[in-house]
């Protein structure tokens, strides 16, 4: 520098990459000086065939909650070209990736010297919210799409049967079974997606669950079966 404070210089790194990180190395009088070698890590140069793939936290797929609680866990696998135009795998830098979404994304983050990159997605808005990773203007392999969905809330009803039955059905005999049905709702009583999960089951009279909580298919409703308590004391029970 003008003032003599600082010394500095520029390197270029080696080309071969076998290595994943080099030394450089400073000595005054032939002894090192403090933080000498500095090790730099390597990283090649990624392509296309880079993965871009996403999972929520709150079910492991394409679903989310539209309520920016829920967040999906977004991983980048960096990957190239190598001499015989396979597809393998690699290190990258974090600017190499541009990530493009209609949600709200958190930086990118990590935890192997650039292998893969992680970042969080979350939407306020129900619908669909697109993720995209690019290196420069192209887009790498996959590009997911999070279905948004409201948060299941205490609109949400219950219904219950004497399991099988079509007639009295309000009536359960002791130690039988009664199968349940809970329709999700939102806050605003308007249906939504709900996960077993969302719900817990109490059998404050006694009785037993027979059947765990299962989502249909479209997440619009839940069931579950209970057995009735035995105790002919009880003229009634409460599934809660």
């Amino acid at each position: 520098s003008a003032d003599g404070a600082s010394v500095t210089f520029k390197v270029t790194a080696p080309t071969d990459t076998a290595l994943l990180d080099f030394d450089i190395a400073v000595s005054v009088g032939g002894s090192s000086i403090t933080q000498s070698p500095k090790t730099m890590k390597l990283v090649d140069t990624p392509t296309t065939d880079s993965t871009l793939s996403c999972d929520t936290t709150t079910t492991g797929t394409e679903w989310i909650r539209a309520d920016n609680t829920d967040s999906a866990t977004c991983t980048i696998t960096a990957k190239k070209l190598d001499g015989s135009n396979n597809v393998v795998a690699t290190r990258a830098l974090i600017e190499d990736f541009n990530v493009v979404t209609t949600g709200t994304k958190s930086a990118l983050q990590t935890s192997d010297d650039g292998a893969t990159y992680t970042f969080t997605v979350t939407t306020s808005t129900v619908g669909t919210s697109t993720v995209t990773a690019k290196i420069s203007t192209n887009n790498i392999a996959g590009s997911p799409t999070l279905n948004a969905v409201a948060t299941v809330a205490t609109t949400s009803t219950l219904a219950c049967i004497r399991d099988g039955s079509t007639a009295q059905q309000e009536y359960a005999r002791y130690g039988g079974v009664v199968a349940c049905t809970i329709t999700a709702k939102a806050a605003d009583g308007s249906s939504t997606k709900a996960f077993a999960g969302d719900f817990s089951v109490t059998l404050p009279d006694g009785g037993s669950i027979q059947t765990a909580l299962a989502a249909s298919a479209d997440g619009a409703s839940v069931t579950f079966k209970v057995t009735a308590p035995t105790d002919t004391a009880l003229l009634d029970f409460d599934i809660a």
